[in-house]
């Protein structure tokens, strides 16, 4: 065996109480701003006898003991007098674990967390145990130590998906009502396995592979573990009390490669040669290698990031982390190796694809594809921003993530039966952005992480943040996980109303949102106030709807001062919009570099207009009616200043409301333009921006959203609770669009058919169900009739012909002169 660098003592009982005097000490030295702080405001907590039972059950290995590695290995043999029929493993490790059951991987977990709020994962192993003897392995990686630098630049910071924190295990086993295994001192641990200290790239983990380091395969029933040491119980208190997952667990799904310049296994490779394999499109996925090798042999896997080295004989590698890519080479750097096997599993949100979208453009059916299918890639154990990069959860991975999930996806509920519009994934990203609120009152931009930098702190996705709260409750009726963070919403919005200045306005960084020429800058922003205002009225509502009618009371009647605030100070009449900023002299004399690089006029301290204010002060709605048509006039007329991306997330939704034939089209010539290169590339996903930037990326995916939303036209009507839907159909230019939208209430299938003369349409409503339906009249002499005869009356309106109708299927036809003049 390979003589290995040994590491220094890890804390144990006592070290850890010594590291929790220094954070006390550090946190009275220290701005908060350089480190994550506690919780100003504690989330209510939730009895869990499995949670409390677990974290009485800890272990770790011995504070005196040295690890040559981030990565422990865990062994425990039982005994069971029968194959059980019921068998569920409740499992929890800081800060990632792969679960072994008599020699077969069986789980990996948990899902991302918060040191404050962690959470323990629940396993069917029925199917894994037999009578006799049984072999649990757990391999955990810690992550105790400072993250290595990447790409020259120092490690603090850089990673996006754990937090440095204590090192543990727990494990329970309940057979039936009975439990018949834990986590103690009899569990025995080694780190003489091939996994070495890995390289951690924001969420990614590179791992570094020395299978020297083995004497044989410890996944094994059959390996002699006598030479492992035993496990030491530590205390549990470094973790807020753990609780049950709130997410599903993880779907595995095996991909086939294939193998480039028709070669198949087994394939023999000596020094210089690789084996190459593609996919057709990009999967989240992790490796399982089987190999007979050289001692020595070195190889690197390029699509894993990994570079192996082989010990004599047959082995077998299963990478410790998912990866993007679409393809791979496996290239033999020195020595000999025979490529056995090669199994790659996706590993994301179980989702089940139950939406729909075909038209008469095969361009814009491209383009709903790939966004559904960058919605299913990006979510994990979480929303995540990208594939290709860090795999953060970011408060704004919504919108836009639940809105293609609301119209795409189902997912099975703890009962079996599908959950259609499952928010679990936005519910678990509300609750870990709470769990990241500072001293200060304001909740990081990416949960999990160390990360402290520029976008550690973005006041305007804290909006977002509280907004999402509102279409949670909206989409679920879910009080509970309100009433948890409410106490960290009212935090973060008084840590805005902290910020007014004498003129009423919020003083922060202005709106990021790329393109707009102010973002970044500190000053009184229009679009901040106007996304505050948004917040605060959200707030306010929330409030009412969980019964607190003092907190509603006060954010409502901030939001109105606001409003009053904003359309003072920052309304321009001579333009008929807003100003940018109030961007006073001595903001401008503390920061001259950002003042200078502004580019924008400033005036009696006010920023010139832009497209931005006027479009998020519509889209936020703190316009006040006498004054919408002339800031729509200005938003309409400066749309060319769209460029970004996510600019065309808000604009799509402002020119929907405009609702008009040309701005329908007008839509789809957008998402022809800009989506198209997207469309053409090879992964299959949507992008972080038109030019650059990721190529698997949450913000790019929208136009799934609206493709399903508007142009099939089928939207929940107010709250779930209501039991309502609107199908109004915005089909532009197309001549056909049918397909299938997701609603909280179940699966909707749509078909809408333009021929020479009329409009055939089909739609199909849920049980227990009513819809309003907005048919296009397409001409002023058009008529309407229905081939059933449970609709209700009809009368027009504007350009629709509007009826109520029940659940069940309503066909029928419009009847025109041609050409359309609606």
């Amino acid at each position: 065996m390979k003589p290995l660098k040994k590491k220094p003592p890890r804390p144990g009982f006592f070290g850890c109480a010594f590291i929790s005097f220094l954070i006390i000490l550090i946190d009275a030295m220290c701005p908060s701003s350089a480190r994550a702080g506690p919780l100003s405001t504690p989330l209510a907590q939730i009895e869990d006898p499995i949670g409390a039972a677990l974290q009485q059950a800890m272990i770790w290995i011995p504070a005196d003991s040295q690890a040559e590695s981030d990565f422990i290995a865990f062994r425990k043999r039982f005994d069971l007098a029968s194959a059980p029929r019921e068998a569920i493993l409740h499992i929890f490790a800081d800060a990632r674990y792969i679960l072994w059951i008599n020699g077969r991987p069986v789980s990996r977990g948990p899902a991302r967390f918060d040191p404050r709020g962690p959470e323990y994962d629940s396993v069917d192993v029925a199917s894994s145990l037999h009578s006799g003897e049984n072999q649990i392995t757990v391999l955990v990686m810690s992550y105790d130590r400072e993250i290595k630098a990447v790409n020259g630049r120092a490690g603090q910071g850089y990673n996006a998906r754990m937090m440095k924190h204590t090192p543990a295990l727990t494990l329970r086993l309940d057979i039936g009502s009975k439990q018949v295994l834990s986590t103690d001192e009899s569990w025995r641990w080694s780190d003489h396995t091939r996994y070495r200290d890995p390289l951690i790239d924001w969420a990614n983990i590179k791992d570094h592979i020395d299978a020297r380091a083995e004497d044989g395969d410890w996944t094994q029933p059959d390996y002699d573990d006598q030479a492992w040491k035993p496990a030491a119980r530590i205390i549990g208190d470094a973790w807020g009390p753990l609780s049950a997952r709130r997410t599903p667990l993880l779907r595995d799904t095996p991909v086939a490669p294939e193998l480039s310049d028709g070669q198949s296994l087994p394939v023999s490779l000596v020094s210089g040669q690789k084996l190459s394999f593609k996919l057709g499109r990009l999967v989240q996925a992790y490796t399982i290698l089987e190999l007979d090798a050289e001692e020595g042999t070195e190889l690197s896997l390029n699509h894993a990031k990994v570079g192996y080295t082989a010990r004599a004989g047959r082995q077998t590698y299963i990478s410790s982390d998912s990866r993007a890519f679409d393809g791979g080479v496996i290239a033999v750097k020195s020595g000999r190796a025979t490529i056995i096997g090669l199994k790659l599993i996706e590993r994301i949100y179980p989702f089940d694809r139950v939406g729909r979208f075909e038209s008469n453009d095969p361009l814009l059916n491209r383009v709903w594809e790939i966004s559904v299918r960058t919605c299913e890639l990006l979510s994990e154990d979480a929303y995540v921003d990208c594939a290709d990069r860090e795999r953060a959860e970011w408060m704004d991975c919504d919108p836009p993530a639940f809105d293609v999930t609301r119209t795409a996806f189902s997912a099975s509920g703890p009962d079996g039966k599908p959950r259609y519009a499952d928010a679990r994934l936005l519910g678990a990203m509300l609750r870990r952005t709470a769990l990241s609120q500072q001293k200060e009152g304001w909740v990081k931009a990416h949960t999990c992480s160390d990360r402290f930098d520029i976008h550690a702190h973005m006041e305007d996705r804290s909006c977002d943040w509280v907004q999402g709260a509102r279409r949670y409750y909206e989409s679920t009726g879910d009080a509970a996980l309100i009433r948890e963070i409410w106490p960290v919403i009212v935090g973060q919005l008084d840590y805005f109303l902290a910020r007014r200045t004498g003129r009423g306005l919020v003083h922060a960084r202005e709106w990021v949102v790329w393109g707009n020429p102010v973002g970044y800058v500190t000053c009184e922003g229009a679009g901040l106030n106007a996304f505050v205002y948004k917040a605060l009225l959200d707030a306010a509502w929330l409030g009412q709807a969980i019964g607190l009618t003092d907190d509603t009371i006060r954010l409502g009647q901030a939001a109105k001062e606001l409003a009053t605030a904003f359309n003072t100070t920052l309304w321009n009449e001579a333009d008929g919009t807003y100003y940018s900023a109030y961007y006073p002299e001595a903001e401008r004399t503390r920061d001259p570099k950002r003042a200078m690089g502004l580019k924008l006029a400033v005036t009696n301290d006010l920023i010139a207009p832009t497209f931005f204010p006027a479009l998020f002060a519509l889209d936020q709605g703190i316009v006040p009616v006498e004054r919408v048509e002339r800031v729509r006039a200005y938003m309409l007329s400066h749309r060319a200043q769209a460029k970004r991306v996510m600019t065309f997330y808000y604009l799509f939704n402002q020119l929907y409301r405009e609702d008009t034939d040309a701005f329908d089209r007008e839509i789809l010539q957008a998402i022809r333009q800009h989506w198209g290169s997207m469309a053409a590339s090879s992964w299959g996903t949507t992008s972080e921006d038109f030019n650059g930037g990721s190529k698997a990326h949450i913000y790019g995916m929208f136009p799934g959203y609206h493709l399903s939303a508007y142009v099939l036209g089928v939207r929940r009507d107010g709250t779930t609770a209501a039991k309502r839907i609107l199908v109004e159909p915005r089909l532009g230019d197309l001549t056909s669009a049918e397909g299938i939208v997701v609603t909280e209430h179940g699966p909707v299938p749509v078909s809408w058919k333009i021929e020479p003369g009329q409009l055939r349409f089909r739609v199909e409503i849920p049980a227990g169900v009513k819809a309003t339906l907005r048919i296009p009249r397409r001409a002023a002499d058009a008529r309407l009739e229905f081939t059933d005869k449970s609709a209700g009356p009809a009368h027009s309106e504007g350009r629709y012909f509007v009826a109520e109708v029940g659940p069940g299927l309503h066909s029928g036809k419009v009847t025109f002169t041609e050409p359309a003049t609606l």
